[in-house]
């Protein structure tokens, strides 16, 4: 059983001191207080929550340079649908206005216009049977 402080054990996973000191107040790990108040960590409990990656951290532009041509086809058409579900999102919601504003349109319309006329020979008669009592 090996002990170690905050500053070795953040050394020996590459995270900050404030990491451990968070994930000790939080329970993710166990460590031990000592009557000095500082605090020894197990090396095991240490690599259980934060094991060690052998390989070194790479840079966003090294990671783009060796992603594969499928992970990086599969990123470009992801952005490519969320970006046409934005613009789908912003025709229907034109769409349903556009369509409000036709029905108000068409009820102002009736509103105003006069209603349809009676057919021409209805209103020749009309007229005849007018004459025709005087």
């Amino acid at each position: 059983m090996a002990f170690v402080t905050l500053a070795e054990a953040a050394s020996v996973v590459g995270v900050n001191k404030a990491t451990l000191w968070r994930a000790i107040k939080q329970g993710r790990l166990s460590a031990h207080r000592e009557a000095n108040r500082t605090y020894r960590i197990e090396e095991s409990e240490l690599l259980r929550v934060f094991p060690i990656n052998d390989k070194p951290s790479l840079s966003n532009a090294e990671a783009v340079a060796l992603a594969s041509p499928a992970t990086l086809q599969i990123a470009a058409l992801k952005a490519q649908v969320e970006v046409l579900q934005r613009q789908l999102n912003d025709l229907q919601r034109d769409k349903q206005w556009l369509m409000q504003r036709v029905e108000t349109l068409e009820a102002t319309q009736q509103r105003l216009l006069p209603g349809p006329k009676k057919p021409f020979l209805d209103r020749l008669a009309e007229a005849l049977s007018g004459l025709r009592r005087r």
